[in-house]
């Protein structure tokens, strides 16, 4: 007859064998990937039942439609989006992001375009390289003050955006985002 404490251990032992092997499946088919879909789902479903779905009250996007481009032709001219700037600037808003890439003056107006980044709370819009560098850059002026950030955003293997990129370090210098831009950037630009 066998000690009755045997029977424990050896239900003991079993248990904790199939939780190792539990385990390193699992870790097994995460490190494989075998998972992602799963927690892409699941991170979905968290954000979405998150979200509260009222509106921010405090931002306006101000957008620039097919019959805008119709009228004023495209690319936008320096003096038109500088008319735009100012325009909003006489609303008062804590920073205005114009989100059109300006590496080189358009048509007239570029002294215009200058004068109202200098007399607004604008902040520009720059794209990043592949390896962090800037290949669309913000016009010279802007870029001396600092004024701008990029507007990349990671999009997941399954055409989901789920996060955005803070800033990014291409070993020389740090690129702060579009989104982080209005944080580091107060008053205007002198």
């Amino acid at each position: 007859m066998e000690a009755p404490f045997r029977e424990p251990l050896r239900a003991g032992l079993l248990l904790s064998l199939v939780t190792v092997l539990a385990f390193g499946l699992v870790f097994a088919l995460r490190q494989a990937g075998a998972l992602q879909q799963m927690e892409l789902l699941h991170h979905d479903w968290m954000a979405a039942n998150a979200a509260d779905g009222r509106l921010a009250e405090d931002v306006v996007l101000v957008a620039i439609e097919e019959n805008d481009l119709a009228d004023w032709g495209w690319p936008l001219p320096d003096s038109r989006i500088a008319q735009i700037l100012n325009a909003i600037e006489s609303s008062e808003p804590a920073v205005i992001g114009l989100d059109i890439y300006r590496d080189t003056p358009v048509g007239a107006g570029e002294s215009d375009l200058r004068q109202a980044f200098k007399e607004t709370r604008a902040i520009a819009v720059s794209k990043l390289g592949p390896t962090g560098g800037l290949t669309i850059e913000p016009p010279a002026y802007v870029a001396a003050t600092g004024r701008f950030g990029f507007s990349d955003i990671p999009v997941d293997i399954d055409g989901v955006v789920r996060r955005s990129l803070v800033l990014v370090n291409d070993g020389q210098t740090i690129q702060l985002s579009f989104a982080m831009k209005p944080w580091q950037c107060s008053g205007r630009i002198r």
